[in-house]
């Protein structure tokens, strides 16, 4: 009988995991264009020589070769990766997902695809999906249980919407697992060498994908040092500090740009932004709100105010019942403690408030309050159907309402650019002139252009001089945010006061330029 039901339990795993990477592949499918930051995670992993692509103005391009020149390696770039080195020390990140992306990358040369950076997501999805099996198994101590929370995680938005976002969320949450399990294995037990490697090796591993993981460690470990303290084991405690000593050496001697990029200076605009949005105390209560909603929606479908309401309750029941091991939920409650210490600090410190930037506690935040509640409820409740079903009611609305938060889409499948690509094919014969600022901006309009005769950009101050010169009776106009669009359209009227300029599409969240048809004969509104 326990082979029998180990083969099933077996099953159950690959059914999940097919039907997961086939989810997850379906949404890869209707992926229909790249993010501006997806563009760069393509450009700093394989262009020599510049982390913006290089843009000649007036030179009038068509096709994808100038932007594959920045997004792909060539024969002689291939698994080259000082590239990677003289890129990101002048970016503002560490350097591990980029090496994936780029040895990736240097298979198919001359060539980029968002199959790349997502083939390489899934893979990792599937260590996320063995971490949060295990964490959750060490939590409960109950494999299906547990089977079921890795599948409630793994099936809902932000989750998908992670995987689906070609940046280094995906790995960051593999190294924040990761080091979570880590101490949550080893809480109550006796370290010992495994666990001091793991600890370093981790704690390398995750600051060089994302320095945002090195604040989710600090509470981890302090949590954790704290209680060492509190034991007075004061050799664990030595090697503890001593082993965090050496993985942050080991890190600075590996990427010494990091202290710049951390502490900020005239070079790391990110690091300075943060310490700067630190200050800002009185806009920390709306960050918090927006991301209570993000998690509240993307990760619990609106239910966390109810699922804490059902946590307490059944944590009251559970004291009055005198029912239960104290230690396994003391456990549970440390595991929130630092994920919820670290979304406070990116409240506080994050550029803008988006999912990726709590993309990689998002397990973490998922198995904490549901095991706790599930923890309880086991104390308080004796009827096992009772308990199971109720489980998987809430896990299931959890889920589906998740989506529902989302529109029924994921995030990053770019679904809501379509509108400029349909634009684009309309205007397929029409050349583009693209007035643009700082040549980065244009990465976001890749998809788009690629479909026009053809496309030139220029700077405001000399596109009278390219107007004048091409003497064009028609084209659309790109006109990237932050620019006097007054001085565009003066610049239009100096040399035909009779042109007609028609707005195509309006810039949105996701969009840096304006899309305007110009042509000298009338327009009709229609």
């Amino acid at each position: 009988m326990k082979g029998t039901r180990d083969r099933v339990f077996y099953f159950m795993i690959a059914g999940f995991l097919i039907l997961q990477m086939a989810f997850c592949a379906y949404w890869g499918v209707r992926k229909c264009n790249f993010h501006v930051d997806e563009y760069f995670t393509y450009g700093l992993a394989n262009n020599r020589g510049a982390i913006h692509p290089v843009l000649e103005d007036g030179t009038v391009y068509s096709g994808d070769d100038i932007f594959l020149e920045y997004l792909a390696p060539d024969d002689s770039e291939c698994f080259d990766y000082s590239i990677i080195r003289e890129n990101i020390s002048q970016d503002a990140h560490p350097p591990l997902y980029y090496t994936l992306i780029h040895t990736i990358c240097s298979f198919f040369p001359d060539s980029y695809s968002k199959w790349e950076g997502l083939i390489l997501n899934f893979l990792l999805l599937l260590l996320i999906d063995g971490l949060v099996y295990f964490l959750a198994n060490c939590l409960l101590h109950n494999r299906k249980m547990a089977l079921v929370l890795t599948a409630a995680y793994g099936f809902c938005a932000l989750c998908v919407s992670m995987v689906l976002f070609i940046r280094m969320y995906t790995l960051m949450t593999v190294f924040t697992l990761a080091v979570t399990l880590l101490f949550t294995f080893y809480y109550k037990k006796k370290k010992d060498i495994r666990f001091w490697a793991g600890l370093f090796f981790l704690a390398v591993g995750g600051t060089m994908t994302q320095y945002y993981f090195l604040i989710y460690l600090f509470f981890l470990c302090l949590v954790y040092g704290i209680l060492m303290l509190m034991e007075k084991n004061w050799k664990d405690v030595a090697a503890y500090i001593g082993t965090l000593a050496l993985a942050g050496i080991a890190c600075v001697l590996i990427w010494p740009a990091m202290l710049t990029h951390i502490l900020g200076d005239a070079s790391s605009e990110r690091g300075a932004q943060a310490f700067e949005n630190a200050k800002n105390l009185p806009d920390l209560w709306p960050h918090i709100k927006s991301y209570f909603n993000i998690i509240n929606g993307e990760l619990f479908g609106g239910c966390l105010p109810v699922l804490l309401v059902l946590l307490v309750i059944a944590v009251i029941a559970a004291r009055r019942m005198k029912r239960g091991r104290r230690k396994d939920f003391r456990a549970v409650t440390l595991l929130c403690l630092p994920g919820a210490c670290y979304c406070l600090v990116i409240a506080a410190i994050a550029p803008y408030q988006y999912d990726r930037y709590i993309m990689a506690v998002g397990p973490i935040l998922f198995l904490g309050v549901l095991c706790m509640l599930f923890q309880a409820a086991r104390q308080a409740v004796r009827d096992p159907f009772i308990k199971s079903a109720a489980a998987y009611v809430i896990l299931a609305a959890v889920v589906i309402l998740s989506w529902r938060s989302v529109g029924w889409k994921p995030e990053y499948i770019m679904e809501n650019t379509k509108d400029r690509l349909e634009i684009a094919e309309e205007y397929a014969e029409e050349s583009v002139i693209f007035v643009y600022g700082y040549s980065w901006t244009v990465l976001e309009n890749i998809r788009e252009l690629q479909q026009y005769q053809d496309f030139t950009f220029v700077k405001p101050q000399d596109l009278a001089a390219l107007l004048e010169e091409r003497q064009e009776d028609s084209y659309v106009l790109y006109c990237i945010s932050g620019l006097d669009f007054n001085e565009v359209s003066s610049a239009i009227m100096a040399r035909d006061s009779g042109t007609e300029i028609e707005k195509l599409y309006t810039r949105n969240h996701q969009a840096y330029a304006d899309i305007y048809y110009v042509s000298r004969q009338a327009v009709s509104s229609e």
